[in-house]
């Protein structure tokens, strides 16, 4: 059986939407391992014995009150990656508010039928109103 029935065989988009939902039910174990071992070494390298930082990513999501994918679109799709562009608002436990469009590479992990974030842009910074 692959990782999880509600993470096998997902649409790239359903993919990133299910990654969301499980950061706002703080499964940060299960996030972490949507996350492709290139995006890991750019964004979360290294401690001292050279693992990756977990703990610098959950301390991150711990900050953020929950996140909404407010809109999520293949942009384009390659044999072994697809490019999802989404904007995404997070609503951080200080109270700010902010929307910001990415773009997310996703490849396929052909052990588990699971697309794993490969990439994401900074993204571009709405500040919002609330």
């Amino acid at each position: 059986m692959p990782f999880a029935p509600d993470a096998a065989l997902l649409s790239p988009v359903a993919s990133l939407h299910a990654y969301y939902d499980a950061l706002n039910a703080r499964q940060y174990a299960r996030t972490w391992l949507l996350l492709a071992p290139r995006f890991k070494q750019t964004h979360f390298c290294c401690e001292s014995d050279g693992s990756f930082q977990f703990g610098r990513y959950r301390t991150w999501w711990e900050q953020v009150a929950r996140v909404e994918v407010l809109d999520a679109r293949v942009q384009e799709r390659q044999p072994q990656e697809v490019v999802v562009q989404a904007t995404v608002r997070y609503v951080m436990r200080s109270g700010t508010v902010t929307e910001e469009q990415h773009r997310f590479r996703l490849v396929p992990e052909p052990a588990t039928q699971r697309w794993l974030i490969a990439d994401q842009t900074r993204g571009v910074l709405r500040p919002r109103a609330r």
